[in-house]
């Protein structure tokens, strides 16, 4: 009942602001859904938060070492259930939904330290200063084709979908180790492999998690994706076959190059006019893109379905790779924009290991940080 007020209170205020005054229903939505007026406690029963963390248990084979720590892992799934099925009551309003994953049993303290362990450099993204030297390279701002267009963005398909084409590699799991980073990287070298050649290769993670520490990355504890493509401007790539991943930290098992010799490499790498839509769909259309997202929260961390626009700020935390963008609806308010977004968090996370960003904004970070960092390798 309460629920139902809210939501029709928040609509009729909507579009009384609507008639009043002209304004930015993003941010008002946004102001709303994150001020927590709208939060409506689910009740749920002990019985059920028993029955559905012993399902949990058993899909994911969760084991614990004594009764302290199956109590403790017990309390953070209750806080988690409970959030999720507030938040789902609300899903119609917010645009998407959450659902009980792997992660069940992490608090969001956990799950930031250890699986969001993006390490980008100090400063800002372009002329920022490198922890590592870095051999000059072009900003696609810097590209004469996107400086002259007057509208870039009228001239670009309506809907890019790399995933039809055949260019993206299947979803992957990084597991318990760090390097979100790696699994960027290596996603955005395989699509552009792909095509060029028309083949689209499976290539080695653990090769960058192991090998490319004096590049600045940090394996397993995290790494920054520019960084692995200027690895591999210097080293040939393996395949996943002949350097499987293993999800720890290893000594490199291909220090002379002589393991993947001839294997593909980067023949350079650029980085994308930061906090411009315009320039992001420019290059998207051309390729994915590596990208840095803000993945604290509850919206990444138990996302199932929908657009998610709201509820994560623009951080960077998270290497993930963006494979296209388009225009879908919005239960209430309508259709928007957004960005297809591939995560390494396996296929049984959110829309079969994809997430879909909204992106209405024309510059400034984007959602969830989308337009802050996003760059790609040529080959």
């Amino acid at each position: 009942m309460r629920n139902s007020f809210w939501i029709s209170f928040v609509v009729a205020l909507f579009i009384s602001a609507v008639i009043v005054v002209n304004f930015d229903k993003d941010k008002f939505m946004g102001m709303v859904i994150e001020s927590g007026l709208m939060t409506t406690k689910a009740e749920i029963s002990e019985l059920e938060f028993q029955g559905a963390f012993m399902d949990f248990v058993a899909t994911y084979k969760k084991s614990y070492a004594n009764s302290w720590e199956f109590e403790a892992r017990y309390q953070i799934f209750k806080d988690n259930y409970q959030r999720i099925r507030d938040h789902n009551l609300n899903a119609d309003m917010i645009g998407f939904d959450l659902r009980i994953n792997q992660f069940g049993d992490l608090s969001q303290e956990e799950f930031k330290q250890k699986y969001l362990t993006l390490t980008p450099p100090r400063r800002g993204h372009h002329g920022r200063h490198q922890e590592k030297p870095f051999a000059p390279k072009k900003r696609f701002s810097d590209v004469s084709f996107f400086e002259t267009k007057h509208n870039p963005l009228r001239d670009l398909p309506k809907e890019v979908d790399w995933r039809t084409t055949g260019k993206v590699q299947s979803v992957k799991d990084q597991g318990q180790c760090g390097s979100c980073w790696a699994f960027s990287a290596i996603g955005a070298m395989e699509s552009a492999v792909a095509i060029k050649t028309g083949t689209l290769p499976d290539l080695s993670e653990q090769q960058l998690v192991d090998c490319s520490t004096t590049y600045g990355n940090q394996g397993c504890n995290g790494g920054f994706m520019d960084f692995g493509f200027k690895y591999a401007e210097d080293h040939p790539m393996c395949s996943e076959e002949q350097y499987p991943y293993n999800g720890v930290d290893q000594f490199c098992k291909d220090k002379d190059d002589s393991l993947c010799k001839g294997g593909v490499k980067v023949s350079d790498f650029v980085d994308v006019k930061q906090k411009s839509k315009a320039d992001f769909y420019a290059a998207l259309a051309e390729q994915p893109l590596s990208i840095g997202v803000c993945a604290e929260g509850l919206a990444w961390q138990f996302y199932w379905s929908g657009i998610v626009r709201w509820l994560c700020g623009a951080c960077q935390d998270h290497g993930v790779l963006a494979v296209g963008y388009g225009h879908g609806g919005w239960k209430i308010f309508g259709e928007t924009d957004y960005v297809i977004v591939k995560n390494s968090w396996g296929a049984g996370w959110g829309e079969k290991g994809y997430i879909r960003i909204a992106s209405s904004e024309e510059q400034g970070d984007g959602t969830c940080g989308i337009y802050e960092m996003p760059s790609f390798p040529k080959v």
